[in-house]
This record gives C-alpha cells, structure tokens and sequence, in this order.
C-alpha cells in the first residue's frame, strides 16, 4: 500500500481521495472503507502518513512517507555474495537534513574538493550555523569569495584547505576576511539515466 501511495503522489503531486485509493487498493484485498480506515491509522502511527489540522480527517505525506529501501552495505571493491535486500526505510530528507530549520543547499562547481566526494554539480547540503571545527568542511566567504574548503590551521592562522592533489588547487588564506556560512554536513547528485515513469 505504501509503494501505491508514493506512487500516486509522484504522478499527481497530491494523496489520493478514500475512493480513490479503494479503487486503488482493490487488488490487494482492500475493498471495505473500515479496513482501509485500519490501515490507514497503522500508517499514522508508523508515521508514513499524517493528519493535516483542521483538514476535517485529511491526509499529507508524514515524515517516513518519502522512505527508500535501505539494504545492508554493498563493498565498492572486491564483490560480496551477501544477500543486497532492504534491510530498512530511510528517508532521504530527514537523513540528509536532520535539522530542517538549519539547512540549505549550495550547488558545487569545480573540482578542488573531489578527494573528499564533493564532485563537480553535486549539490552540497549544510547547516547554517557558525560553530566549525578545525576539519569541518565548510561553506565560507574569504575575501568575499564563496567557496567550499575544509576549514585548518597552522602557526598562521586558519586557513580554507582543499582535497585535491592537483597542485592548481593550493590552501587559501584570508588576506582581509574569513566569514563561515556554514558547516557541511552532506552532498547528493545524480549518477547515470533516471527511468521515466510510464
């Protein structure tokens, strides 16, 4: 029932009516508003689904609604012959963005931070808040300059280091001003061809 539910709301961009999903559900055996009434509230409490305020019983995405299958870890190196199957639900959006009210995205251009899996039109994910530690990566403005650098120090001060051996990409240091913007606290992009929906 969940995968119907996701799949309505990606082609309608809202949840489907009790009829609606009635019509819906009939495949699997759900046929009776009562049973549907049930499951629905095991879906409230599961937190897949909520209920809108004063929306007189009406229904929005909860905050599981936009969970994905997790499977166990899958070695990038030399093959496993484990079982790969979900294991769990994980939401993207509260995994990427535990403090929602905090974080904002920064498109990534170049390629200085590649070493540390920043690549070139992945989307930075950071928290707005000015509290780094030396090894953060961090969203700052030096000189007023953007730029995404791991934040270090030396005898001299601290300083915007890059990750990339390459050496056109060298330390920056402030010669006026370094201001923090924020700390980063993920990345996502797209990798390969996204399949169309029929």
């Amino acid at each position: 029932m969940e995968e119907a539910l996701r799949a309505y709301h990606a082609k309608h961009g809202i949840l489907p009516s009790m009829s609606e999903l009635l019509s819906e559900l009939k495949p699997l055996g759900i046929t009776s508003k009562g049973t549907l009434s049930w499951v629905i509230a095991r879906l409230v409490d599961a937190g897949v689904l909520a209920r809108t305020e004063g929306g007189q019983g009406r229904l929005k995405p909860g905050f599981g609604f936009a969970g994905f299958p997790l499977g166990r870890p899958v070695p990038a190196g030399i093959p496993d012959t484990g079982d790969a199957g979900p294991v769990e639900r994980r939401s993207i959006d509260t995994w990427l963005a535990p403090n929602p009210d905090m974080t904002r995205l920064v498109p990534i251009r170049g390629m200085s931070m590649i070493d540390a899996g920043l690549l070139d039109g992945d989307t930075a994910v950071y928290e707005d808040r000015r509290d780094p530690m030396l090894g953060d990566i961090v969203y700052a403005l030096i000189d007023g300059e953007e730029t995404i650098k791991t934040l270090a120090r030396d005898e001299d001060g601290l300083y915007l280091k890059p990750a990339n051996t390459d050496p056109e990409y060298r330390p920056r240091r402030p010669k006026h001003s370094l201001e923090i913007l924020g700390v980063v606290i993920g990345t996502f992009g797209r990798r390969g061809r996204v399949a169309t929906s029929g």
